[in-house]
């Protein structure tokens, strides 16, 4: 007391401090400048502390226990002496420095304040997402971080001393090995199925490496466990659809092929090898090495129209002859698409190959049967017109030289019996004669052809009370068949003729011809009886007959329907039962031959 004054403070009855002296104020300074970032890296602490509840319990309670000394001190030191007037009370500074070391010590307790190395790698090994399971020379496990005890469903407690082979593993013999191998100081990696606490099956991937003491012994193993379940069910998912893909492209004796246009380099697959019967084992795929494979007569068309499709956006296809290592001789269709980069410039082509050679062969079969059938339809209907026009002859001759009522009415009945077959005999030469056609040179006049059917039926029942109107904008050159054209004109007038409404007072047919540079347009409008919609989709089959009515062949619009698709058009048909039929033929101005 030698040093101080011993004085009664007026207000707090204390012990007063004399007057401050520089060494004091630079003392309190000192002190409230630590305290300041004492106080602020404890409520760091705390901030960073939010995803570890315990961590952040801890960090509050310090934060909490060192800054209300502080708040007092400011408020005895600074505060009240200046507001108040009086003495400032010296219990700031022992309150601080007795709460700056209990802070202290609580940080190093709750690992706070730790930088030894195993705190420092106890906090890397948490933080990892990956699992770290670190076992000894006999298998048993003396670590596992949060992560691994996750992936696990284990908590440490429970594991730790136990075989980690026995626990997660299945293969006694590839546990045995592994040991085997971290004891020479091998290192690996590989794929495992995991079991969980919950018996849960998981894949993962170990990456193991042995485990040093601090003087290079191996003391055990230690491995990181990435789990890959989610991945290898995306494989297993692949490699089922690639299983499934290869069954059907065999079933379908279909391949896929992908052409780099950089390099020419290919890649085939398994069906398209087995298409060329090529061991994929000891064959190069290049284009090059591809067209060695195609027939002679069609490699050029085949390198060609592959080249040509560089610009194209469109899908191309092409159909052409392989011959095989063995000499067979195969019909294959490729079809493929370029694709493009953000320039333009084709980098790869995408196909298929599919073979098409019993499809050749049925089709070169159906064809010569067809062939068979149109000559014997030519030649039945040759051999049967003529003596049906003697049949009419006599029949013509007899009704004149009979005045017997009954005999006349039989007469009758056998032309109309004899015109109704040549009429259908005429119709299937029609029919042989559509499909032969491979001349499409004549010069179509559709004004003159029309006048000219109309004037061929003038003398059918029925067409005298139809109010016929035509309307040809023929300012366009048009070639094509001129007797498929006939054809498709004369069925359509003689259908409208023949299925005309009675009922109604006025029957019309409109006829319009229109065109353009790219196609022609016959349009024939009349308001007959009309078809149902529920039999339009079969009126141009062969010898389907729509109506009571109908005592024709059922060849009508068979063969216009036959004539349009020749030259490579459309038909199509509006109609309502009792309003009539709108037939509207579409064909391009370039004949299409099919």
């Amino acid at each position: 007391m030698d040093k101080g004054i011993m004085v009664e403070s007026k207000f707090w009855h204390w012990i007063a401090n004399p007057t401050p002296t520089r060494d004091n104020l630079l003392l309190y300074g000192w002190i409230m400048i630590c305290s300041s970032l004492i106080l602020t890296l404890l409520w760091l602490f705390y901030v960073k502390a939010k995803k570890d509840e315990l961590k952040k319990k801890q960090s509050l309670w310090i934060a909490l226990g060192f800054t209300i000394p502080v708040i007092i001190g400011i408020a005895v030191e600074i505060i009240f002496p200046l507001v108040f007037g009086l003495n400032d009370i010296p219990i700031a500074a022992p309150l601080v420095t007795v709460f700056s070391i209990t802070t202290l010590m609580a940080l190093t307790k709750y690992k706070f304040l730790n930088f030894s190395p195993k705190y420092q790698w106890n906090q890397i090994a948490e933080s990892m997402s990956e699992g770290i399971l670190i076992v000894d020379n006999n298998d048993q496990i003396v670590y596992a971080n949060q992560p691994f005890c996750k992936l696990s469903g284990y908590n440490f407690e429970e594991i730790k001393g136990k075989l980690a082979g026995e626990l997660f593993l299945d293969d006694a013999k590839q546990i045995k090995q592994l040991i085997e191998e971290r004891k020479r100081k091998k290192t690996s990696q590989y794929e495992v199925s995991f079991k969980t606490k919950s018996e849960e099956k998981k894949w993962i991937i170990i990456s193991g490496a042995p485990y040093f003491d601090k003087n290079g012994k191996v003391i055990g193993s230690i491995g990181i466990h990435t789990n890959i379940t989610e991945r290898k069910k995306i494989e297993n998912r692949l490699r089922e659809s690639e299983t499934r893909l290869i069954m059907a492209q065999a079933v379908a004796k279909i391949g896929s092929w992908e052409t780099n246009l950089l390099t020419f380099n290919v890649i085939w697959s398994r069906e398209t090898y087995h298409i060329f019967e090529i061991d994929p084992e000891g064959f190069q795929v290049s284009h090059p090495n591809f067209l060695t494979y195609v027939h002679p007569e069609d490699r050029v068309k085949v390198d060609e129209a592959f080249i040509e499709s560089f610009n194209k956006r469109s899908n191309n296809s092409i159909e052409h002859r392989i011959i095989t290592p063995k000499g067979q001789i195969k019909f294959v269709e490729e079809c493929w698409q370029i694709i493009h980069d953000d320039k333009g410039k084709p980098l790869k082509a995408i196909g298929t190959c599919q073979d098409i050679t019993e499809r050749k062969k049925a089709e070169s079969i159906l064809k010569a049967t067809n062939k068979e059938l149109e000559l014997f339809i030519y030649k039945a209907s040759h051999d049967l017109r003529g003596p049906l026009a003697s049949i009419l002859g006599l029949t013509s001759l007899s009704s004149t030289e009979t005045k017997e009522a009954k005999t006349i009415e039989y007469i009758r009945m056998i032309e109309y019996s004899a015109k109704k077959l040549d009429a259908t005999l005429s119709m299937l030469v029609q029919s042989v004669f559509i499909k032969d056609t491979k001349k499409f040179m004549d010069e179509i006049d559709f004004k003159w052809m029309i006048m000219e059917t109309l004037a061929k039926l003038e003398h059918a029942s029925g067409f005298a009370r139809l109010q016929i109107t035509t309307n040809v904008l023929q300012t366009f050159s048009f070639v094509s068949s001129k007797m498929i054209m006939q054809s498709l004109l004369q069925n359509l007038i003689e259908n409208s003729v023949k299925y005309q409404d009675h009922k109604k007072a006025n029957s019309f047919l409109n006829i319009q011809v229109l065109g353009n540079d790219k196609e022609v347009k016959i349009v024939m409008e009349d308001n007959g009886i009309g078809i149902d919609k529920s039999i339009q989709d079969n009126i141009f089959d062969m010898y389907y007959r729509g109506t009571n009515r109908s005592t024709g062949s059922g060849l009508g619009l068979y063969l216009v329907r036959t004539g349009v698709e020749k030259l490579g058009g459309i038909i199509s048909l509006e109609s309502e039962l009792g309003k009539g039929c709108t037939f509207t033929i579409t064909l391009p101005k370039k004949p299409q031959s099919n």
